[in-house]
């Protein structure tokens, strides 16, 4: 009888945690939100900063006891990757908060165009469905086009390798840090009255010295505007 096992490869690496900050610094937060939020409509979609000219909360001094613990995690979460993080200067470049009412979700995206991603959460409510993360590779999707919803429990028993997206809890006062190039997003909670919320950050990884070094974005004091376009 032959014999066999299963190897899994390139595991995708995210952090996450608590930042222990006490209960009235995250009302702060929120009370900071609510007052962005004050005139966002109540469809479908979520009110996201970063879409309605509040994507600068890093120069906000309300939300700084958030961005004070940043750099530690930032550090950690490299480190685990292998990353030599005295190499680069992180850089925040955008950050903003997310008001979500139940029957509200956020699409589908990404920040590619960043390096990292990190959000914060002042107040999830119970039953809360999570930051839902998706697979673009499905490298173990045999046949193209065989993972799709129609195919399972049909073609395809429900399984962690056939899985095109994975829920993670979340919780209040909970953060994520991840590549900003996974595609996330987040559904309705229709088991709650109450409001999510969240802060987003973006964080570009940038080389402090670029000698004999090809990828990465060289030092911002290398860089030279192109005038007149």
């Amino acid at each position: 009888m032959h014999t066999h096992g299963s190897i899994k490869l390139f595991p995708l690496q995210l952090h996450s945690g608590y930042l222990k900050l006490d209960e009235s610094i995250r009302n702060t937060f929120i009370k900071e939100i609510d007052k962005q939020t004050i005139n966002s409509s109540k469809d479908k979609d979520a009110w996201t900063g970063d879409l309605n000219n509040n994507n600068n909360l890093h120069e906000n001094p309300v939300f700084q006891p958030l961005f004070k613990l940043l750099p530690t995690i930032i550090n950690s979460y490299c480190k685990t990757l292998g990353i030599k993080i005295e190499k680069f200067n992180p850089y925040i470049t955008r950050a903003w908060g997310t008001k979500s009412y139940p029957h509200q979700s956020i699409s589908q995206h990404n920040h590619a165009y960043a390096s990292l991603a990190f959000i914060y959460y002042p107040f999830v409510p119970e039953n809360d469905k999570g930051l839902i993360i998706e697979d673009p590779s499905l490298a173990n999707e045999i046949i193209p086009g065989l993972f799709i919803d129609e195919s399972y429990n049909t073609l395809i028993e429900p399984c962690a390798a056939t899985s095109k997206s994975v829920a993670l809890p979340v919780t209040t006062d909970s953060f994520i840090i991840m590549p900003a190039k996974i595609n996330h997003h987040t559904k309705e909670n229709p088991d709650t009255i109450k409001c999510r919320y969240s802060i987003a950050v973006d964080i570009i990884m940038i080389l402090k010295e670029a000698t004999n070094v090809e990828p990465c974005l060289t030092p911002i004091h290398k860089w030279k505007l192109c005038n007149g376009i």
